[in-house]
């Protein structure tokens, strides 16, 4: 199944997380959906939010956020709150690597 999000959130979870999201997402238990639907409706929420927060947001427990995590390939959710940060500003940086000073607006 697809999984349905907006290009926002899209653009704010690492490529590589996604990827492995779709694979795993429909094997997911209920509670797991409830925090991989978090992750993927508010990436910018779980890039600052405790795992006690996520989980109260999300309506599971934190063990399910730990859980979701190892499933995705992190250790936990503190690697996987990581990885949403520095993906973030990866992708942003990719942007704008290859733009130099010589560009006209046609480049």
């Amino acid at each position: 199944m697809p999984i349905v999000m907006s290009e926002t959130s899209r653009e704010k979870i690492p490529h590589s997380c996604l990827v492995k999201m779709q694979s795993v997402y429909d094997s997911l238990k209920s509670a797991e959906k409830k925090a991989a639907d978090l992750l993927l409706s508010e990436p910018t929420y779980l890039e600052s939010a405790s795992i006690i927060e996520a989980a109260l947001r999300a309506g599971c427990s934190e063990a399910t956020f730990t859980r979701l995590a190892k499933k995705l390939g992190y250790l936990g959710y503190p690697e996987l709150k990581s990885h949403l940060t520095e993906g973030e500003v990866k992708q942003n940086a990719s942007l704008y690597e290859d733009i130099s000073e010589t560009d006209d607006s046609e480049s």
